[in-house]
């Protein structure tokens, strides 16, 4: 047969595989990989069949523990003879076959251990596809003719955890109840045996495609050896981080019933917060985060006295909606206790560009690092925590205080004018605003295993450079080509000052505002984003400039760049033709679009395929009173995670293009660094942390080297050494 992308059709025989388990363990708050190696997790059936077989077998609760003959001797041999195990989320699959079975069942004695070039996963051929990861809304989305037996499903949830309405007892395997009865056994084993269909019917759809080439099928094994070798944490912080977050969230409560004279109890009490803003005089649609940051900018611009209070309070609310809190938790339920690592970060193609998105502890949100420190504060304190200092990293000061120990692990008095404190009252003097300080250390939570050191580099300005390649503006390439910033570049167009005005304080602080704006110019107007929505954008993300300034940041980038507003046409035409035109090929830039089947499909460089599940074009009457083509295709809607039925237009199809383009050239990066011994422990964004004993130099250089499909694209890397994570 010949050979389409990543599998050879018709000779390959392919083994579906479904668990069902029980644990005591939270998955969803611990990890597959934590869930899988507890000893309290059991394997309640293992659904299977060969694929294009008429026959689902299934392996028992009790086969599975007494190694029963008749049940396992099919299975053994199954498994064996398979080239490939198919499965619905792989990554649990595997983690449930290399822990649960091999070393917690009688049957691990006779299996061998799984690799991941082994599995095949049908959800993460459906995120290639652009279609929905669960099961149950793909199956609808795509009309499979099976569907997620739902009333199993909600079986399979009781069965899956202990029961909640008993007492707990100091032991727990004395109180730990489960639904279980050979009658709710012998439904979830029908439940498990409805879901091979589906995925059945679901592997057999997106194979009728071939959506994989080889590249990109080992894409999605490095994606699970990344996932299985997570990254070291400081457990040790972790913990004291955690139990002082939760003591000083009583602190601040306390703080806020006082302040609002009884009335709010608790930051998470909305309605009673509402109202006291209210009575203050001030009229709020909610208490979300942006709505307070914003009215905190408003109170503080006008520095009125009577408005202390209020200030006051919000500021309290501010810090108690910090994610810190959280994600302290998140790393603590995550971390293995033996090697001390936090596994499953990431989540391959969660973008429908192919970005990675981030589960868990969740990586790719951490805020960014605001706090500094400032020096000699008192005479008898060598540092304390504040904001927009002069600064040093934190790191070691902050642990060293929230430890109580030095990086040397001896221990360090803790005493103010000469009198010993409390360990929380002590940290909370050094760092009043204690939740902003201790979101500023989530990245230096990731540290390297002893003998080895971090090294991490981020593509510079990644997505503006691709952007500008993909229009075929050779002049604003150039400006890269010398080595400039380009979002100090936008802000010196926006502001009217010199590139080297703007970059020399972009250096002299580390994080200047005018380079921020610039760089939101940049990724967010290079996608036709209109004036109002640009506004909002800044709003939401808590930055409030003069109108005029807002407008001219908005035309500067059309200004600047005007081959870029003329790929967007282009984009959205040659999208538009290609359905009009099934099976013919448009060009726009450096990608072409054409409709194979049920998809419109964009072409990029690298060779992968964008999917658009049903396009359609339609023809609208515009705001002038003109008939217009317009696109549509059904999509996962990004903020509300529903499957959608959503018009496209030329910057969002540019944006589509310039980000998984961009996530192409770091793919590459990725497999040429992890060939050369560079351990790639996470992704954030366009940033890849390694862990190694290898030099900076050499990982640089390989980062910064363009693929094959895309040489003159000038890439740049910014790159440093380090024992532990920052930004």
């Amino acid at each position: 047969m010949r050979e389409r992308g990543f599998f050879i059709m018709n000779t390959k025989t392919y083994l579906l595989l479904d668990y069902e388990t029980r644990s005591r363990i939270d998955l969803a708050a611990a990890g597959q990989h934590p869930y899988a190696k507890d000893a309290s997790t059991e394997i309640l059936c293992a659904g299977y069949k060969i694929i294009g077989s008429t026959d689902n077998k299934l392996l028992s609760y009790p086969a599975i523990y007494t190694d029963d003959a008749s049940e396992t001797k099919e299975f053994y041999y199954a498994l064996k003879h398979a080239d490939y195990v198919v499965a619905h989320n792989a990554p649990f699959e595997q983690a449930i076959y290399n822990h649960t079975m091999l070393k917690n069942t009688p049957m691990g004695e006779k299996l061998t251990y799984l690799p991941p070039q082994k599995f095949i996963c049908t959800a993460a051929s459906a995120a290639v596809m652009g279609l929905p990861r669960s099961l149950e809304k793909v199956a609808k989305a795509i009309a499979l003719p099976f569907h997620k037996d739902t009333e199993g499903r909600r079986l399979m949830l009781k069965m899956c955890k202990p029961r909640k309405n008993i007492t707990r007892r100091t032991d727990i395997s004395e109180w730990v109840e489960w639904v279980l009865g050979d009658e709710n056994l012998q439904r979830l084993y029908q439940y498990c045996k409805v879901d091979l269909d589906v995925e059945e019917a679901l592997f057999s759809f997106t194979q009728s495609y071939e959506p994989w080439t080889a590249r990109e099928r080992y894409t999605w094994v490095l994606d699970q050896v990344i996932n299985q070798r997570g990254f070291k944490v400081d457990f040790d912080f972790i913990v004291a981080a955690r139990d002082l977050l939760m003591s000083n969230e009583k602190v601040l409560n306390k703080q806020l019933l006082e302040k609002t004279l009884y009335m709010v109890k608790t930051a998470k009490s909305t309605a009673s917060l509402k109202k006291f803003i209210a009575l203050q005089g001030h009229e709020v649609p909610n208490v979300q985060k942006t709505t307070v940051a914003k009215l905190l900018h408003e109170l503080r611009e006008q520095a009125r006295e009577g408005d202390k209070e209020l200030i006051d309070v919000l500021s309290i609310r501010e810090q108690l909606g910090l994610s810190s809190t959280s994600k302290y938790e998140a790393f603590y339920q995550r971390a293995d206790r033996v090697d001390y690592r936090v596994r499953d970060n990431l989540i391959y193609h969660g973008a429908q560009t192919g970005r990675w998105a981030g589960t868990g502890v969740q990586p790719q949100n951490f805020p960014r690092g605001t706090v500094k420190v400032k020096e000699n504060f008192f005479s008898d304190f060598k540092h304390i925590a504040t904001v927009n200092e002069t600064y040093v990293d934190p790191n070691k000061y902050i642990r060293e205080t929230v430890l109580g120990t030095d990086e040397n692990g001896d221990e360090v008095t803790q005493v103010i004018n000469d009198t010993p404190m409390d360990h929380a009252d002590y940290a909370r003097v050094f760092y009043p605003n204690l939740t902003p300080t201790l979101s500023s250390m989530l990245r230096g939570c990731i540290v390297a295993e002893a003998g080895k050191s971090l090294c991490v580099g981020d593509f510079s300005s990644i997505e503006a450079r691709v952007l500008l390649w993909c229009a075929g503006d050779t002049e604003g390439l150039a400006e890269y080509a010398t080595g400039m910033d380009a979002y100090c570049s936008m802000a010196a167009t926006v502001y009217k000052k010199t590139y080297k005005e703007i970059y020399e304080d972009y250096i002299a602080t580390g994080n200047s505002d005018e380079r921020q704006i610039g760089k939101r110019v940049v990724l967010a107007c290079g996608y036709q984003m209109g004036l109002k929505k640009f506004t909002s954008t800044l709003h939401d993300d808590g930055i409030f400039l003069p109108d005029s300034l807002i407008v001219a940041a908005h035309k500067a980038f059309r200004d600047k760049y005007p081959l870029v507003p003329e790929l967007w046409r282009r984009a959205e035409n040659a999208a538009i033709k290609a359905v009009l035109n099934e099976g013919k090929v448009f060009t726009a830039g450096r990608c072409k679009y054409v409709v194979k089947r049920d998809f419109l499909t964009c072409i990029l460089p690298s060779g992968r395929r964008l999917w658009y599940y049903k396009p359609e074009v339609v023809s609208e009457k515009t705001p002038w009173g003109a008939q217009q083509h317009k696109l549509y295709h059904w999509a996962t809607n990004s903020k509300t995670k529903q499957w959608t039925y959503s018009s496209n237009y030329g910057g969002k199809l540019v944006e589509n293009i310039v980000q998984a383009i961009s996530r192409d050239c770091m793919t590459s990066s990725m497999i040429a660094l992890e060939s050369a011994g560079y351990d790639i422990t996470l992704t954030v964004h366009d940033e890849v942390i390694t862990e190694t004993t290898k030099d900076l130099e050499t990982f640089k250089r390989i980062m910064a080297t363009p693929p094959a499909w895309g040489l003159d694209i000038p890439l740049k890397v910014g790159a440093w050494q380090s024992d532990r994570y920052r930004k």
